[in-house]
């Protein structure tokens, strides 16, 4: 009876981890954005909802590295970045700055 339980709550589980990817998907495609469907399919005209099919799937593994390359990332210069402070000669303290930042 225990064993029956366990295998049911884990697949209980699989089922909401499968639903919440599903709706992950759904929020990633466009909403009204549609698919003509091919000329040689009778009413080549009509239009239809682009499927989860057209989805395409996660990789197994990333590197920072990869993804670093692909969206060809540069960085940031520290020292410009440390000269552009010092021109902007701010008096006020921290604190101060941040509760302007405050509604």
């Amino acid at each position: 009876m225990t064993i029956k339980v366990e295998l049911l709550h884990e697949e209980a589980l699989a089922l909401l981890r499968n639903l919440e990817r599903l709706k992950l998907v759904k929020l990633l495609l466009p909403k009204k954005k549609k698919v003509a469907i091919a000329p040689s399919e009778p009413n080549g005209s009509e239009e239809k909802e682009p499927s989860v099919s057209s989805v395409k799937p996660i990789r197994d593994s990333l590197t920072l590295n990869q993804l670093l390359e692909e969206q060809q990332f540069k960085g940031f210069d520290r020292q410009e970045l440390d000269n552009l402070i010092s021109e902007m000669n701010i008096q006020e303290p921290i604190e101060e700055l941040l509760a302007m930042l405050k509604p």
